[in-house]
């Protein structure tokens, strides 16, 4: 594993969701969706700052993790995004050292219909 957070976040997220999730663990475009993969979660680091309860060591950092509806039928893709999100957060909810604050529905630029997840964890310095 390497020692880079988000690449952290992305390996511990992908041990724990579907097989058929893709954790994708950068802002890049998407591009053409893979029909094998039924949801996307997209990882995006937006700020680093010290951490204010140990700022000589530690740092706070908040990422946005998208989940991305795969399909495209309308009909189909909101109750497919809600239970998507539903067994996201409760994977977002076994793990310790993160906090996730809200989730927002959104679209994606991908044009998808998505979620974005707002998400706050605290890493060592000499570590990230």
């Amino acid at each position: 594993m390497t020692t880079y957070s988000r690449h952290q976040f992305a390996d511990a997220l992908t041990a724990i969701v579907p097989s058929n999730y893709k954790v994708i663990a950068d802002p890049r475009s998407l591009g053409e969706l893979d029909p094998a993969y039924k949801c996307y979660l997209q990882i995006v680091r937006q700020e680093i700052a010290k951490a204010p309860t140990n700022p000589m060591g530690d740092f706070l950092e908040k990422f946005e993790l998208w989940v991305i509806e795969a399909t495209t039928d309308p009909d189909e893709s909101e109750d497919n995004l809600d239970d998507k999100l539903t067994e996201v957060l409760a994977a977002l909810d076994t793990f310790s050292w993160l906090r996730w604050t809200r989730a927002e529905r959104r679209i994606h630029k991908s044009e998808r219909h998505a979620y974005l997840i707002a998400i706050e964890l605290y890493t060592d310095k000499e570590a990230s």
